[in-house]
């Protein structure tokens, strides 16, 4: 199974964002929203983020979540923080 449609089944996302080049691949609505990026290998940069961090900045949201393979990373940017928590097994 894919990164992304792993991370699709675990949190039944129904909504994504896109605003001209950028994108979020999922955003979580419940109590309150939860901009979640899949990046499907190893290194994530700054520039890998680029959407997540648009899509904080426009809803005005301090907290994005980032799934990827590779080591936990916290990049801030802008006010925004975007974080790795591990999900994967490794």
């Amino acid at each position: 199974m894919n990164l992304v449609c792993l991370v699709r089944s675990e949190t039944n996302a129904e909504y994504y964002w896109r605003q001209q080049s950028h994108e979020v691949d999922f955003v979580l609505k419940n109590e309150q929203v939860v901009p979640i990026e899949v990046k499907n290998k190893d290194r994530v940069a700054e520039r890998d983020l680029n959407g997540l961090l648009k899509f904080c900045s426009i809803a005005g949201i301090k907290e994005g979540f980032v799934v990827s393979r590779g080591d936990e990373i916290s990049i801030e940017a802008d006010g925004v923080s975007a974080e790795n928590n591990d999900y994967l097994p490794g």
